[in-house]
């Protein structure tokens, strides 16, 4: 497969929309490399699993669905290390399902190992090998883990930046709207005279009046977007109804 192709997989996976459409094209990656049949098994302790596998074909629907179901699985998730499985395994074992899947499907021995992402085990990559594994196979199985493991830490990042961005935005938004206000409430003070507390009533006639946001009506004076005249205005209702001390007016 050209370096480009497996290249545009990973990438496809990092921005796949959803963790189901990753995983398909972690196993449609791990087939083309391997021109195997290989199964995916995604088991974070968090969701229900996720399997797929590739190639799409009866003969081998059976070995994808055994990933959730007694076999080499269960060993490798507990010792964390690769385990191979044979025929005559999985007969002398009585994993009869996953015996009779792989005769089935003409599979002589199921290679399977612990897939990572941001620092964690999340389940499993399957490769049903027809025959001996070579060393260029085994260096090729070792290749198509790294690349999955980057394609699924490539997309969890992106969710949980996505994630922290949208609940921080509310805090951000919050934040602006406080520095124009506390602005806008500064030129009052100065431009008028007037106490931080007659500027904070005078910005809040303002808004009154412009039937605005407190935060938008401040964002009108920051940008010099509101007439003198108008301030004057507002800066004299509000001392006028609170009843407070003759301010300096605005300043020539």
């Amino acid at each position: 497969m050209p370096l480009s192709t497996i290249s545009r997989l990973v990438r496809e996976m990092g921005a796949a929309t959803s963790t189901t459409g990753a995983v398909d094209i972690a196993a449609e990656l791990g087939h083309r490399l391997l021109r195997m049949p290989v199964g995916i098994l995604l088991q974070d302790g968090r969701d229900d699993p996720i399997i797929a596998g590739s190639p799409v074909d009866e003969r081998y629907t059976l070995l994808y669905r055994a990933q959730t179901r007694n076999g080499p699985w269960q060993e490798s998730r507990r010792t964390g290390q690769p385990v191979s499985c044979s025929y005559r395994t999985a007969q002398s074992r009585d994993w009869t399902s996953l015996a009779t899947a792989m005769g089935y499907g003409g599979i002589a021995a199921i290679d399977t190992m612990p897939l990572h992402a941001c620092g964690r085990a999340v389940g499993m990559l399957s490769v049903f090998r027809f025959d001996n594994a070579t060393a260029a196979v085994l260096r090729a199985r070792n290749m198509v883990r790294d690349f999955i493991e980057i394609g699924l830490t490539t997309l969890w990042l992106r969710h949980e930046v996505s994630a922290i961005a949208e609940r921080a935005e509310p805090v951000l938004k919050s934040l602006r709207a406080g520095n124009h206000i506390a602005l806008a409430t500064g030129i009052m003070a100065g431009r008028h005279g007037l106490s931080p507390p007659q500027a904070a009533l005078a910005l809040n006639e303002h808004a009154r009046r412009r039937e605005l946001p407190l935060d938008k009506a401040a964002r009108l004076i920051v940008y010099g977007l509101v007439s003198a005249h108008e301030l004057d205005l507002a800066v004299s209702n509000a001392i006028g109804r609170s009843g407070g001390d003759h301010y300096a007016g605005r300043d020539p």
